[in-house]
């Protein structure tokens, strides 16, 4: 697996270049915190059907434990993708390093999650707390 490291990935979006970075993770984590210009497909099916066997493709997910990004890659190295990248730190080492985020949990500035990326939604008034084995969020496809 071939990786990326955040100063790399903040220079090829700064400069322009022509890459396609993923979001592996669920729809509610990527509307709540992102990299500013990173894609979010619903299915491995608009996945595939979204992306070129011949872009360069970085996928990422929360944070180095995250298998979201793991599946993800395997999933387009499965299906002829070759020019692939892990940024294996996710959200949480962009977050650290400084790089601004967007999203509905971000602050007006971008700098900063109103909560960590990494936190588990707010549950609803009168619900049981979620545990690592039942979350009623929505998962990730390929995860």
């Amino acid at each position: 697996m071939r990786l990326i490291s955040a100063q790399a990935l903040k220079e090829k979006l700064d400069r322009g270049d022509p890459l396609k970075l993923v979001n592996a993770l669920g729809e509610w984590e990527y509307q709540a915190a992102h990299i500013p210009g990173s894609l979010h497909f619903a299915t491995p099916e608009e996945t595939l059907r979204a992306l070129a066997r011949d872009d360069e493709i970085v996928v990422h997910c929360s944070n180095p434990s995250c298998m979201a990004s793991v599946a993800l890659y395997q999933l387009l190295e499965r299906n002829g993708y070759r020019n692939l990248r892990r940024f294996a730190g996710g959200l949480q080492e962009w977050q650290e390093a400084g790089y601004p985020l967007e999203g509905t949990m971000v602050d007006s500035h971008g700098d900063r999650p109103r909560t960590s990326v990494t936190s588990t939604p707010p549950r609803r008034p009168g619900s049981p707390p979620l545990s690592a084995e039942s979350s009623d969020r929505p998962q990730a496809p390929w995860s």
